[in-house]
């Protein structure tokens, strides 16, 4: 019987030692994989502890931001001062030049495609050195610390589950594999000092003031409960929510032997310890602010909430705090796969509603005359009762702050593991002992698989990390030849255009084969954008290349990056729009000054970066002129709405209308045409009475002739009809000619220059 408990014993210690190893190393994985400063705050906090590291004194806060670390400034500094002292020694300067934010970043909103990197070279390999090693290692500081968070779990459900290994291992498990603690952990954050703290102090509670209560409390016990209460205040202001936790805890024990005189004895010391520890922080505050915790300071740079929750908005939030706590990476930017939210969800019902129904039991059992098990002294009131105090916290937190997350509960992830634990437990009871041991293992493996998938694949694809991420050996069949060529350096290869129906949807994909034919020493934003026909803006999205992450220094020249994007519709359903492509310094006010790269070939500032026309209908045209040019389609409208050639057209008050032409120019001559639209009355022979001539530019292509055959041109029209003309009925005709010769330009066997386009009723 001995030998069986004592191997059980060792078996039990051999898995808490695998499940520290599996948090350590997938941590350290996290620290390495993740790009520096792509965590919530990191930059901030890496910035605090970097300004006491170069031996400067505490922030002083204000109510605008008065510094690098915005509002972390007014947090409390034991973690930083820990950080500082590891990296004192290495020189940390040039964070600037490091550290170069994305103007574009998607912050908070993960359902947003693209832009996920807060840094706008999050893709760029760097050694480790200066900045970088100073954050890894304060980021291998927390992963230490948060291994001990996991550890001091397993001690607290040791002493909750003592006669149920199963619920002791699972609670520890959980702890260790949830996604998002190990990403945490993973980052230079003080969330990972309040968490260790607040665990160890939950053991200390949990082996002090639970059964049997007959053992004494020495004074040392009650300058280490002190000393951790001290460091917990120190760490973070949740951290002085174990004051009141304490104090619970301990008078329910001493309610028990009424030992009043140990009782007072102790708090002095615990009080006193927490005073010397922490008490000169929270002066400091007092003086320079007039508020003891400098929570003023900390919301107004974070932001205070002005409006109260609606319902609505309240379960928005609640929603995106259940999500983050299990898991959404980079800053609130970036999703697991959605089906797996569905199982979080699931495993997140069955732990409450399991946990509930467990402590109304317990609750009830207590009454029972000798009842000790489930009392709130023990190490499951005592969790249960941390639980509880971090929620109000939390919902005090969303009361007046805005942007709540996940992570603001991992202060009391050793509470919640076990009070989860016990839910599960509770419907694990209805199931064969083969199934409860499945459950055990089926959870966190689910969950340490989450952390697999987003270090192998998620956060890699996020942050386009690999020196030849995002490219292509080929582009694939369906792509369009263009051959635009930006600049010196810049060659927009082909793009695989919009499919039928596109522009029915809310968003209208578009993917672009880009080719560097050089190193670039400019980082210019890409711009697409969606014109009417009236160049009103329909659809844009603008962004460093890549959607963020592949900005062009970074491009290695020759090979072909695949760059995909959703564009945003503004308006549903357009009759007519063009697909711009161009390049802009982030800098620049305006696009009509030199910010714009230039297009090779140059031409008119929105006709040379246009792309492709999309046209609802267009009306097929087979019109050849004797040079070699054809007319293949035509498409008129009137604001947005597409009239037919086909039908006479009335126009009333309002005199404008468009007219787009494709063309197609099958021998690829050199001739600059020219188009002009003339209105002829039909009652009058004579000459026309308004026309609107436009050069029919022809875009330069990079790609030899063969690639791009009959490549179509595409040219918009706009006639604005003098109110002075006439009622009556006129003749819309059009008319070709050479640019240089003004020479006319008739159709192929008809010998006629001019074509009858519409005919047009004004009223």
């Amino acid at each position: 019987m001995l030998s069986r408990i004592r191997k059980g014993v060792d078996a039990e210690k051999g898995l808490v030692a695998l499940l520290l190893s599996i948090f350590f190393l997938t941590g350290i994985a996290y620290s390495l994989v993740v790009p520096p400063f792509e965590t919530p705050d990191e930059i901030y906090h890496y910035a605090f502890a970097r300004h006491l590291a170069a031996g400067n004194g505490l922030p002083v806060q204000g109510p605008e931001t008065t510094g690098p670390w915005e509002q972390e400034g007014s947090q409390p500094p034991l973690y930083y001062g820990l950080v500082a002292l590891a990296t004192a020694g290495i020189d940390q300067s040039g964070l600037d030049e490091f550290a170069v934010r994305n103007p574009r970043a998607n912050l908070g909103d993960p359902h947003q495609p693209g832009n996920k990197n807060y840094m706008l070279f999050s893709a760029e390999s760097r050694p480790l050195t200066g900045v970088n090693l100073a954050l890894h290692v304060g980021r291998w500081i927390s992963v230490i610390l948060g291994t001990f968070t996991v550890l001091f779990t397993y001690l607290l459900a040791r002493f909750a589950f003592p006669a149920d290994r199963w619920a002791r291992l699972l609670a520890t498990a959980l702890a260790a594999t949830i996604p998002q603690f190990s990403f945490i952990s993973a980052s230079v954050s003080n969330d990972v000092m309040i968490t260790v703290v607040s665990a160890a102090a939950l053991v200390w509670l949990a082996a002090k003031c639970g059964p049997p209560w007959r053992e004494g409390i020495r004074w040392w016990e009650w300058i280490g409960l002190g000393l951790l209460l001290g460091l917990g205040a120190l760490s973070k202001l949740q951290g002085l929510g174990l004051l009141p936790l304490t104090a619970f805890a301990v008078l329910i024990r001493f309610r028990r032997n009424r030992d009043w005189n140990t009782l007072l004895s102790g708090a002095l010391l615990v009080g006193g310890m927490v005073l010397i520890v922490a008490g000169w922080w929270y002066a400091r505050n007092l003086y320079l602010y007039g508020d003891p915790f400098g929570t003023r300071n900390l919301l107004s740079v974070t932001g205070q909430r002005v409006e109260p929750l609606s319902l609505e908005g309240l379960y928005g939030e609640l929603r995106g705090l259940q999500m983050s706590f299990w898991g959404i990476f980079g800053w609130f930017s970036i999703l697991l796969p959605s089906w797996i939210y569905s199982l979080f969800e699931l495993l997140t019902a069955l732990a409450v509603s399991g946990a509930f129904i467990d402590l109304i039991r317990n609750l009830k059992a207590a009454r029972e005359p000798g009842a000790v098990m489930e009392q709130p002294g023990n190490a499951l009131g005592i969790a249960w009762t941390w639980v509880l105090t971090s929620l109000a916290l939390l919902g005090y937190w969303i009361y007046v702050a805005q942007g709540s997350q996940g992570r603001l509960l991992f202060p009391a992830i050793s509470a919640l593991a076990v009070v989860a634990v016990t839910g599960l437990r509770f419907w694990a009871g209805f199931l064969p002992r083969i199934g409860r041991i499945g459950l055990g293992i089926t959870v966190p493996l689910g969950l340490w698989s989450c952390s697999l998938f987003a270090l192998v694949d998620l956060l890699p694809d996020s942050y386009g990390l690999g020196d030849a991420a995002g490219s292509v050996e080929e582009m694939p069949a369906d792509a369009t030849p263009i051959g635009k060529v930006y600049g010196d350096g810049v060659e927009l290869v082909a793009a695989r255009l919009p499919g039928p129906g596109s522009f029915a949807e809310s968003n209208v994909p578009l993917t672009l084969y880009f080719r560097a034919t050089q190193q670039l020493e400019r980082d210019l934003e890409l711009f697409i954008h969606l014109l009417d026909a009236h160049d009103r803006q329909i659809g844009n999205v603008t962004s460093h290349p890549g959607w963020g992450v592949r900005p062009l220094t970074l491009w290695q020249p020759g090979l072909i990056y695949e760059d995909s994007y959703q564009i945003p519709l503004d308006r549903p359903s357009p009759k007519f729009a063009r697909v711009l492509v161009g390049f802009v310094d982030p800098s620049s006010t305006a696009l009509e000054n030199e910010g714009l790269l230039p297009v090779a070939g140059g031409g008119p500032r929105i006709e040379s970066r246009v792309i492709w026309t999309y046209y609802e209908q267009l009306e097929p045209m087979d019109i050849r002129y004797d040079s070699g040019i054809s007319l293949v389609g035509v498409a008129l409208g009137q604001g947005d709405v597409q009239l037919s050639t086909r039908q006479s057209i009335e126009l009333g008050r309002d005199r404008t209308m468009w007219v787009a032409m494709q063309w197609q120019d099958v021998v690829d001559s050199d001739t600059e045409y020219a188009t002009s639209l003339r209105l002829h009355p039909v009652e009058d022979e004579g000459s026309w009475v308004y026309q609107e001539d436009l050069k029919l530019w022809k875009p330069v292509s990079s790609l030899p002739a063969h690639m791009t055959p009959g490549a179509p041109v595409d040219t918009l029209v706009r006639l604005d009809l003098p109110d002075e003309l006439p009622n009556g009925e006129y003749e819309l005709r059009l008319v070709i000619y050479d640019a240089e010769t003004l020479q006319p330009v008739v159709q192929d066997g008809i010998w006629e220059p001019e074509l009858l386009l519409a005919r047009l009723r004004l009223n």
